[in-house]
């Protein structure tokens, strides 16, 4: 059995920091600090790659190096010096040489002041975004949507970056089970489907990965033509608060909220609704049983009108997740918790596809929250700030262009600092309402 104190907690502890211990040294010291943990560039499929120094001082100098499903490192690594707040995107496949043989990247820095995500798509038909992983899990990890159906499928993309041969379980929540060995650095890409074969049941369902410390991976679920297609980063973390923010897209939208307790016991969950002045406009509570899960849409409960975000507490942490549903189209992103006084909307989609971006920014605290948004370029250049309040309990929500008066001409992204903490995220559609991603704050 793998003994845990061996595992590394951090990236820059993991098995590929010695593959950067020998770095030119005009370089500095450069650690593992970033992986992007899932590349598709073949068969029309697409990645987009977007790193951002979030240093208000220092230069992000890195190198983001390409592996093989292997975990053997590919020629062409690129090196990269961004200015402080700096920006870069592009795509995977522009970038490296033979993209199809990339199993995913690492970036390692000389800090690790730096966020970014992968988005991987095909251009105008569909695609899902998820944050790159700063984080090791160390311990069991969960999904808490999973589904089979005709048409669909749900896939999990894992890698281990210890040093160690790793055997995992997943284990859905019906008991069934199924193994996975991974040797040290391996990338692989496998279905439920393909795991559980004739034993799988099916249908709608949630799901534990145990023995996952050391791990990091994605799951991909997708109705088979990309647009229902979304990304769930697998993590270890769970929560006893999180936040739902409803409402998201406007009229034809609808919200999915997933909640799962992968522990034995039972929890109780409190359900309240809010609307956006921070008004509590009813509540609910619900029982579940040890490794049940609570699924509704916004359209099946009974809401009041005026609600925009529902606030759920439980006296069990547990694993959340959302999905927007509009039309033909899905986004999804992890449940929302308040850890975080600051953030990052990483991309402003005014030039994708001429589409726009929504941001929420929600308080789920007693006091007012004072939020400072900063617009800059690719360069890192202040472009314009905006000061706004929101009410207790309240939200800020819409198209960027309605959340940030005046003139963002030559913005790409956007940070925030608050007073408090906020549950924060962004959704980005198409313009012809074809193409629709979604994820947290970074």
């Amino acid at each position: 059995m793998t003994n845990n104190d061996d595992l590394p907690e951090t990236l820059s502890q993991s098995v590929f920091a010695a593959d950067f211990s020998a770095m030119d040294e005009s370089a500095g010291t450069l650690s593992p600090v970033l992986v992007y943990p899932q590349i598709v560039a073949e068969d029309g499929w697409e990645t987009e790659i977007c790193l951002v120094n979030d240093s208000q001082s220092v230069n992000l100098v890195s190198i983001l190096r390409p592996y093989g499903n292997d975990g053997m490192p590919l020629a062409g690594d690129l090196a990269l010096d961004l200015p402080p707040n700096a920006r870069r995107e592009f795509r995977v496949s522009e970038i490296f040489p033979d993209p199809q043989r990339i199993g995913y990247l690492v970036l390692a820095a000389n800090h690790d002041q730096a966020a970014g995500y992968t988005k991987f798509f095909i251009d105008g038909q569909g695609g899902a975004a998820v944050p790159a992983v700063s984080e090791i899990n160390s311990g069991d990890f969960y999904l808490p949507f999973t589904v089979s159906a005709p048409g669909w499928y749900t896939a999990l993309s894992l890698i281990n970056v210890t040093g160690m041969e790793k055997q995992l379980t997943v284990r859905l929540d019906n008991g069934e089970s199924g193994q996975i060995i991974l040797a040290p650095r391996e990338h692989r890409v496998f279905t439920l489907a393909g795991l559980f074969g004739d034993s799988w049941t099916g249908g709608v369902a949630s799901a534990t990965v145990e023995n996952g410390a050391g791990i990091i991976g994605v799951a991909l679920i997708d109705g088979g033509d990309s647009k229902y297609l979304c990304g769930i980063l697998l993590q270890d973390q769970r929560s006893t608060e999180l936040s739902y923010p409803l409402d998201t897209g406007g009229s034809g939208w609808l919200d999915g909220i997933f909640i799962y307790n992968p522990l034995s016991q039972p929890c109780s969950l409190t359900m309240k609704s809010y609307d956006d002045q921070g008004a509590e406009l009813s509540r609910r509570e619900v029982a579940l049983g040890g490794h049940e899960k609570y699924i509704v849409l916004s359209s099946d409960v009974d809401l009041p009108a005026g609600t925009s975000w529902i606030h759920l507490s439980s006296n069990v942490a547990v694993s959340g997740f959302e999905v927007l549903l509009a039309a033909d189209r899905l986004g999804s992103f992890s449940g929302l918790n308040s850890g975080r006084q600051d953030g990052i909307f990483a991309r402003l989609d005014d030039t994708f596809l001429d589409g726009w971006t929504g941001v929420e920014l929600i308080n789920p605290t007693a006091e007012t929250a004072n939020v400072n948004i900063l617009a800059y370029d690719d360069a890192g250049t202040l472009v314009a700030s905006h000061v706004l309040s929101i009410f207790p309990y309240g939200k800020v929500s819409g198209p960027v262009a309605d959340v940030f008066p005046g003139d963002l001409s030559g913005a790409t992204y956007l940070k925030y600092d608050s007073s408090v903490a906020l549950a924060a995220c962004q959704y980005n559609n198409s313009a012809d309402d074809q193409v629709l991603d979604a994820m947290t704050a970074l």
